[in-house]
């Protein structure tokens, strides 16, 4: 609702996940193993995918607001 009242990109972490894991074999099985293992998504992983995002020329041209992140403490 932030998103669409300001004109702001939506950065949702999952969906980012979801796309990634489809694309990147590897992530997939990291992703798989963390849900497994009931940990949250490793921040190395997490954190390289969003900055990547919110680089990208409409975040840095509208703004953007994420959604659900972050998941862990540090």
């Amino acid at each position: 609702m932030i998103a669409d009242a300001f004109g702001l990109v939506n950065v949702s972490p999952i969906k980012i996940l979801k796309a990634e894991a489809e694309r990147n074999p590897p992530i997939k099985i990291k992703l798989q193993e963390a849900a497994e293992k009931g940990e949250p998504v490793p921040d190395e992983i997490m954190l390289r995918l969003v900055d990547e995002r919110i680089r990208m020329s409409d975040c840095r041209v509208n703004g953007w607001v994420l959604d659900g992140f972050p998941e862990t403490e540090s």
